[in-house]
């Protein structure tokens, strides 16, 4: 009893130490609120607090082996880019992949704190695929010789996800990169085009003609055998398919299903207007079962509620209709907690003030704040508000905001700046061109520019004169507000 006594005042003491230790390092975090070794993040993860470069990074151990040399570490970000939408968030990772202690997510976007976490079971579901985004290491490693982080420019958008990454990750560093309010908003107007040019436009002749040749093989093949690649003479069903040929069909799935399914996927544009399975194979039920659909059968099904197609309205109906929205709003705000007077008239700078404060609430943005880019291309582009919904989480010395312009004029600098912020050792990247860097996105995410629209270089149409004098009028106000917020004047 005696020397298990001594055992626990010697363990009582180490703690004693460590934590000692432990609130030496942590007292020159910003905000930081554990210590090194406690839990972090999500209890089931089996998260706690490492030593990172610069700030502790949370870490979650993975596996269930019965030794330590079983397990690996999966950490998790230290810091975020978090805006804005096409304004070079893409280009920012880019530089950090050169970067010898940075390990890069599996995908550039995470795409986890701005989405709808209230029903429990999506919530799981996302956080599942999330935590799998981030580099795993050996159990034991040297957690002080790399991290990651996430850039997701739709966060932004969202004080749901600041409120969010402040409470799993309160000293995170925050990177904002910011481009001309107009331009960008050119940019994501055009960049959601290019995504509706790639769905399903059922009423082209050519895609007619690809829909009814990729379901007839599923009729006139023998019917347990509709996937088969074999197309038999017109008019004659199949007797026998060799079978190195017959599919195998998941438990449950009707095969004729499965071969509608199969085949449509290589009807261009189709996997873009189903996205998910589920849409995709109500699509398939909606065709007759015992002979080859007529082609008014076919268009049945290639209607809502099958088929969501997207329309864009022209540029300018768009841009002017969401200024008026933005301006009838600022107009409706009553004066809050800031204690602002009400605007007098119709003076701009005035109504800019009240509406700074009203950001995504449901009079102000009644679309809410989302990562898919449907709509909303103006009030977007108004930063100052977005980036007060944050700031009432993190320290403004956690934010850095930069401009787009500085990251194509002087990368080496400002990226110096930008890995200084995270917690970087410094780090050249005066040799790496735009076409390396592009070619460096590519090799670390193949399939980011094909899911979303993301061009490296684009050529814009110059906007209508009358237009462009009506944004930069429009714009005015609120880029003053928010060069007055930032010391500094980027020139829009």
């Amino acid at each position: 009893v005696d020397n298990k006594n001594n055992i626990n005042d010697n363990k009582n003491n180490i703690n004693d130490n460590n934590d000692h230790i432990n609130d030496n390092t942590i007292g020159n975090t910003n905000r930081f609120r554990g210590k090194l070794g406690t839990p972090c993040f999500e209890e089931q993860y089996n998260c706690h607090w490492h030593p990172g470069p610069s700030q502790p990074q949370c870490c979650c151990r993975v596996g269930n082996g019965p030794r330590p040399a079983s397990f690996t570490l999966t950490c998790l970000p230290t810091f975020f880019i978090i805006g804005a939408q096409k304004s070079g968030s893409t280009a920012l990772m880019g530089y950090f992949l050169s970067h010898p202690n940075f390990r890069p997510p599996r995908k550039k976007e995470g795409h986890y704190y701005e989405r709808n976490l209230d029903d429990p079971t999506e919530k799981q579901k996302r956080l599942t695929k999330y935590v799998t985004y981030f580099p795993t290491v050996s159990f034991g490693a040297d957690t002080t010789s790399f991290l990651t982080g996430d850039a997701t420019p739709a966060y932004i958008l969202s004080p749901k996800a600041a409120e969010r990454i402040h409470k799993d990750f309160p000293s995170a560093r925050l990177v904002l990169i910011l481009r001309d309010p107009i331009q960008r908003t050119q940019s994501e107007y055009l960049m959601k085009t290019r995504r509706v040019v790639r769905q399903l436009d059922f009423e082209d002749l050519g895609t007619q003609g690809a829909i009814m040749a990729a379901v007839e093989p599923c009729y006139f093949q023998n019917y347990e055998d509709r996937e088969a690649d074999v197309v038999p003479e017109p008019g004659k069903l199949l007797e026998k398919v060799p079978d190195q040929h017959k599919p195998v069909h998941p438990p449950g799935t009707d095969p004729l299903e499965s071969c509608l399914m199969h085949k449509l996927a290589t009807v261009p544009g189709f996997k873009e207007a189903t996205k998910k399975r589920e849409r995709a194979l109500k699509v398939a039920k909606c065709f007759p079962r015992d002979e080859m659909p007529r082609f008014r059968e076919v268009e049945r099904c290639f209607k809502e509620p099958y088929i969501k197609y997207e329309r864009v309205a022209p540029l300018q109906d768009v841009f002017r209709q969401e200024m008026r929205h933005v301006r009838r709003c600022m107009a409706r705000v009553k004066p809050d907690d800031a204690n602002l007077p009400m605007p007098s008239g119709n003076d701009s700078a005035s109504l800019a003030n009240e509406f700074y404060f009203k950001w995504g609430t449901e009079g102000c943005w009644p679309n809410g704040s989302t990562s898919n880019i449907k709509r909303d291309f103006v009030p977007r582009s108004v930063y100052y508000p977005q980036i007060r919904s944050w700031l009432k989480f993190f320290n403004k010395e956690q934010l850095l905001v930069i401009a787009d312009t500085d990251l194509r004029q002087n990368p080496a600098g400002t990226m110096a700046t930008v890995f200084e912020h995270v917690g970087l050792a410094p780090h050249d990247v005066s040799n790496i061109s735009p076409d390396k860097l592009e070619q460096m996105l590519q090799k670390q995410w193949p399939s980011f520019e094909k899911v979303t629209g993301w061009k490296m270089k684009t050529q814009h149409e110059p906007l209508p004169p009358d237009l462009l004098y009506e944004m930069q009028h429009f714009f005015t106000p609120h880029n003053r507000r928010l060069f007055d917020f930032l010391g500094r004047d980027f020139g829009w």
